[in-house]
C-alpha cells in the first residue's frame, strides 16, 4: 500500500488532512527501506492511504477486460476499448 507524507493541519470537521507530496511503496518489504517507511508511519510522519480506483474510462482496454473478467460481465465480441467500456457499462446498468 502507498505511503503518503503527512501534512500538517486539520480540515475544518477536525479531521487531520494528509497531502501526497510524495508516495512512496518499498519494493521489499523485508527490507532497510520498508523498516524505515513503517517506523514513520508509526511517528505519525507517513499515512498508509488506500489508492483511488480509476474510473472505468480512463483505464487501458487491458484493465476493463480484467475488470470485466473480475466482475463476471461478458464481453461477446469487443475488442476495442470503447466496445468492452460499452459493454461493461451495459451490464452494470443491467444489474442495479
Amino acid at each position: 500500500m502507498p505511503l503518503y507524507k503527512a501534512r500538517h493541519g486539520k480540515d475544518k470537521d477536525g479531521s487531520v488532512i494528509y497531502g501526497a507530496p510524495f508516495a512512496y511503496e518499498p519494493k521489499n518489504p523485508e527490507g532497510p527501506a520498508a523498516e524505515n517507511a513503517a517506523a514513520k508511519v508509526e511517528a505519525g510522519l507517513w499515512v498508509e492511504v488506500e489508492p483511488a480506483e480509476k474510473p472505468l474510462e480512463k483505464r487501458t482496454a487491458g484493465d476493463l477486460k480484467a475488470y470485466a473478467t473480475e466482475h463476471d460481465i461478458d464481453l461477446g465480441d469487443a475488442k476495442t476499448k470503447a466496445e468492452v467500456l460499452a459493454a461493461i457499462l451495459a451490464a452494470e446498468t443491467k444489474q442495479d
